[in-house]
């Protein structure tokens, strides 16, 4: 699928969504589609990209405390007219923790309830399992360490996953991705 172009633009907190950004961008370039990624979190406003220049744009956000990051919500309400009027292809995934115990409510609260109030439409929407990363290399400091295990704790451990609480822990589900990926890709081909 030669000659489209696709904008993942994204904010992540500890690197989830950033790491997740970069697998679908991975994968739609195995298709042949040019992405271009942008962490929104840090690049300036000014220098977001121009949306006119993409076929399709994907934008992610991290999830804590059951809240979208700031950049991704000012990306899209900056973009909406244009993602309203332009034959655009637009795809939006969170990375949460609720997914692992509840995707229903996950997919619901973080992605249908928020375009709505955004009153932007998606053609694709998928909410995305956490990396919990309580190693040492970890970009969580201390404190955020402490609150990620405790509420890791409380709500893994009642559903019955293990949770190393000093290693990395993935709990996104590659296939998913990937599809989320293909999906958006035959997309592009309408």
């Amino acid at each position: 699928m030669q000659n489209k172009k696709v904008l993942i633009a994204y904010a992540t907190r500890y690197g989830t969504t950033a790491q997740t950004a970069k697998d679908i961008g991975n994968f739609l370039q195995e298709r042949e589609i040019e992405t271009t990624l942008v962490d929104l979190k840090h690049t300036k406003e000014k220098d977001w990209p121009v949306i006119d220049n993409f076929d399709g744009i994907i934008v992610a956000s991290g999830i804590k405390m059951g809240r979208w990051m700031n950049e991704p919500q000012k990306f899209l309400k900056k973009n909406k007219e244009k993602l309203a009027t332009h034959k655009k292809i637009l795809g939006v995934f969170v990375s949460c923790g609720t997914i692992v115990t509840d995707p229903e409510k996950a997919k619901n609260d973080y992605l249908i309830k928020k375009m709505m109030s955004f009153g932007i439409k998606s053609q694709i929407c998928e909410p995305f399992g956490p990396i919990y990363d309580f190693s040492e290399s970890s970009q969580m400091g201390g404190f955020a360490k402490g609150i990620m295990k405790s509420g890791a704790k409380n709500t893994f451990e009642p559903a019955g996953i293990q949770i190393d609480y000093e290693g990395r822990n993935d709990l996104r589900v590659m296939d998913q991705i990937r599809n989320f990926a293909d999906q958006f890709a035959k997309l592009l081909e309408t």
